[in-house]
Order: C-alpha cells, then sequence, then structure tokens
C-alpha cells in the first residue's frame, strides 16, 4: 500500500508541477537578431526601407505600388516545447480602400538561403524567397500559411495562432521569419496596408510573438526522479 500511495503521491505532484512550468515567453522584432523591413518593386527596387516606421504592404497596377513585408524573430531565448503560439501585428490602411484580398502570411522556409537578411540590407532585388517580376507571389523558399481580409481605415491588430504553431516547431536554429504579401496583382488604386515596425515608437511594441512552452521531456523526467527519490527516502 505505502509503494501505491507514494505512485499516486508522485503522480500528482508531477500533474501539479507540469500545470505551472509552462511559461510564455514575448518576443518582438527588437529582441535579439530580430528585425523588420518592406521591399519595393519598381523604380525602388534597389532602396532599403528598414528604418521606416511601417513595413509597407502595397498592391497596385503600377511597379511602384508593390511592396512586401519582412519581420524576423530571434527564438533562442524560447526553451522547452512550443505549445502554443500568437503572432500579432498593429495594421492600418490609410488609404481607406477595399477590394484587390486577402491579404498573405507566408513563412520562409526554415534553413533557406537569406535567413540572416539584414534590416538595413534588404531590398526588392535581395530578399529572400522574393519573386523579383512585378508579382505579389513569393518562390518555392516560402510556405503560405495564412490569409486575412480587407482593413480599412481604423488601426486594429492582426493575430495568427494556430496557424503558425506548425511552422514554429518545425524550426531549428531559431530564427523565424515572416512574410507578408498581397494575394493578387491589382489595376487600378493601389491599396496599402501599413504595418507597424519597432522603430515606431508612439504605438505598443509590435510585431509580437507570444510563446507557451513545456519542459522537454528529459526535464519532467529528472522532475519525477527527484520526487520518487523523495518520498523513497520519507517512507524509510
Amino acid at each position: 500500500m505505502k509503494i501505491i500511495r507514494s505512485f499516486y503521491i508522485v503522480t500528482f505532484c508531477a500533474l501539479f508541477l507540469g500545470g505551472y512550468t509552462r511559461a510564455v515567453i514575448v518576443i518582438t522584432t527588437a529582441t535579439g537578431t530580430g528585425a523588420d523591413s518592406y521591399v519595393n518593386y519598381g523604380s525602388n527596387q534597389g532602396v532599403n526601407y528598414g528604418s521606416s516606421e511601417t513595413a509597407q504592404v502595397l498592391m497596385g497596377s503600377s511597379n511602384d505600388y508593390l511592396r512586401k513585408a519582412y519581420f524576423r524573430f530571434d527564438l533562442s531565448s524560447v526553451s522547452g516545447s512550443i505549445t502554443e503560439a500568437t503572432l500579432s501585428f498593429r495594421v492600418t490602411s490609410p488609404d481607406n480602400l477595399t477590394g484587390g484580398g486577402p491579404v498573405k502570411l507566408y513563412g520562409l522556409n526554415d534553413g533557406v538561403t537569406g535567413e540572416d537578411w539584414s534590416e538595413t540590407g534588404i531590398t526588392w532585388s535581395n530578399a529572400p524567397a522574393n519573386t523579383l517580376g512585378d508579382t505579389a507571389a513569393l518562390d518555392s523558399n516560402a510556405t503560405e500559411l495564412a490569409a486575412f481580409a480587407n482593413i480599412n481605415s481604423t488601426t486594429t491588430t492582426v493575430n495568427f495562432t494556430s496557424e503558425i504553431l506548425s511552422f514554429l516547431q518545425a524550426d531549428t536554429d531559431n530564427n523565424v521569419t515572416f512574410i507578408v504579401t498581397g494575394g493578387s496583382y491589382l489595376t487600378g488604386s493601389p491599396i496599402r496596408y501599413n504595418f507597424y515596425t519597432k522603430e515606431n515608437t508612439s504605438t505598443e511594441p509590435f510585431p509580437t510573438l507570444a510563446i507557451t512552452t513545456i519542459p522537454e521531456p528529459s526535464s519532467i523526467a529528472l522532475i519525477l526522479i527527484a520526487l520518487t527519490t523523495l518520498v523513497w527516502v520519507r517512507r524509510r
């Protein structure tokens, strides 16, 4: 009976501790090697916008009206298994136009060339996974994760949760890049979306990635061993 009671005690304690060892880590593009910027086609395809307070996504009928936004997060502070995640952007559409959506969220594939893109050096011509022609598309180095509908002129927060979870779980180098681009190339008036970057000090620290983790199985095993030993010693 003592052994059975000890087993129940250890199991209860392990479950109790497991519920309280979940950790939430909040990361922004200002954390570690994080970065945010956008790239612009046409006459500005060699221009860098790394110091801009917004990363723009623009869909229009002219070469200069095609822009894609890049956001990198440094996951080196994350330990354990990722169980939940929320990616948040603060977005506005200053032109107050509708149509032409949806806007699409991509993830830069793990380990591809260009994951270490420079915030002060990225342009349309060298951006990873970018299709260099006059298109909103990306190449096979990026995977589409989600899409969202048009946004009016009101500033709002756009969140992604389950759509990004497997992408984060598959990362092996603590370095993830999200790319936002228009779902289609428009004719007529351009539609612009401004994603606030870390350079914008008048708003909350967006873009933000909140990650929930639990200890690796090896850590849980150590807890169980310690508890078992404690109970065994106290029973002697």
